[in-house]
């Protein structure tokens, strides 16, 4: 009589499953790209363990998530494959022309609250949203990945001025430092030092990490929720992360792999079959419309434009709770004073530091 062999499965923790979850990112970044033909393949490697340890242990259902190295869209769609949001088989329709997966995030994907097709204007919409949550007393969180590239942009820093100035504790950023750009190194490479100094002196707590170690991740999440500042989780990262015929290479931005790179590639990443659970739920904004008569004036009545612009904002205030009106320290000018002064719950001073004032307000 033979007796039965109850075959043992190994279970795996936490961390391991988040890994495994990582590799399945790059996987489907690397199959897509290579089926579009078009892509950056190695830029959504570096981020993938943050991906992971985002879509499927930190992010709430409530809490917003803003791609701001845009051009790493194949790894958000595959994020979201994932998570059962999008339809998986969706993946190899990357940037075809009838398909909603586009080379960069649009909202023609329901979970995308703002397009990032040009580079440094995430964390400036987030800084917007993180806003719009404290006035509706809304206790989610924002999150915005950030490119170490990108941040040579200027509005980042006006983000990251405005963001301590509103002592924004539900904005949280997480920098990929992967040190090379497009045609070469970034500016600070991987002295993530320079990095801390510049958030710090800006007023952000801040936390260097290991990009590709889960634990650390997770460990920096937990402490930028207990922070009442701004936070910026540094992650020290490399380009083309799993495979060493690319990572930490130059002269692989922006290039897909043909089907013989993208075999031995993913010889190489190894099986990753897992499936995870993930809090992000499907959403889509709707904008709403609001009838709104202006102010009436007799023909002849001399009034300024900008008079007129600020009674019709006055009036608009008082009709519509959920309006808001931010400045570029010219309210005395444009004529938001008034508004400025019936709502200043509702009102915000960018000062001048007009490129993150129309990112607070296409993220508000």
């Amino acid at each position: 009589m033979k007796k039965s062999i109850k075959k043992k499965v190994k279970k795996i923790d936490r961390i391991q499953q988040l890994e495994l979850m990582a590799n399945r990112l790059r996987i489907d970044s690397i199959t897509s790209t290579t089926a579009a033909g078009s892509g950056h393949p190695t830029s959504c490697m570096s981020c993938a363990e943050m991906m992971s340890a985002l879509f499927f242990d930190e992010l709430g259902a409530d809490d917003q998530f803003i791609m701001s190295k845009g051009h790493a869209a194949p790894i958000l769609w595959s994020a979201y494959a994932e998570a059962g949001l999008i339809p998986k088989k969706e993946l190899k329709n990357l940037r075809k022309i009838d398909s909603d997966l586009e080379g960069h995030p649009t909202p023609l994907i329901p979970m995308v609250r703002i397009a990032t097709g040009s580079l440094g204007q995430g964390l400036s919409a987030g800084v917007g949203m993180a806003l719009a949550k404290r006035l509706k007393k809304d206790r989610s969180r924002v999150y915005v990945l950030l490119g170490d590239g990108e941040s040579a942009e200027g509005s980042n820093w006006e983000a990251a001025n405005a963001a301590a100035h509103y002592r924004l504790n539900n904005l949280c950023l997480i920098l990929d430092t992967n040190r090379l750009g497009q045609s070469q190194p970034t500016m600070h490479g991987h002295d993530m030092d320079r990095y801390k100094k510049k958030f710090a002196a800006f007023g952000w707590d801040t936390m260097i990490v290991d990009g590709h170690d889960v634990r650390q991740l997770l460990r920096a999440f937990r402490k930028a929720k207990s922070s009442k500042r701004p936070f910026a989780i540094l992650a020290r990262t490399f380009k083309g992360k799993g495979v060493s015929f690319l990572e930490d290479k130059e002269g692989w931005h922006g290039k897909p792999l043909n089907k013989d790179h993208m075999e031995k590639a993913l010889a190489e990443i190894g099986p990753a079959d897992i499936t995870l659970r993930s809090k992000v739920k499907r959403s889509r904004v709707t904008h709403r419309h609001s009838d709104f008569r202006p102010n009436d004036y007799m023909l002849g009545e001399m009034v300024a434009t900008r008079g007129a612009f600020g009674n019709a904002l006055l009036k608009l205030g008082k009709k519509d709770k959920d309006v808001v009106t931010i400045d570029g320290d010219v309210r005395n000018s444009t004529m938001t004073l008034d508004f400025f002064k019936a709502f200043p719950g509702r009102s915000f001073e960018s000062f001048i530091a007009e490129q993150n004032m129309v990112g607070m307000a296409a993220g508000t």
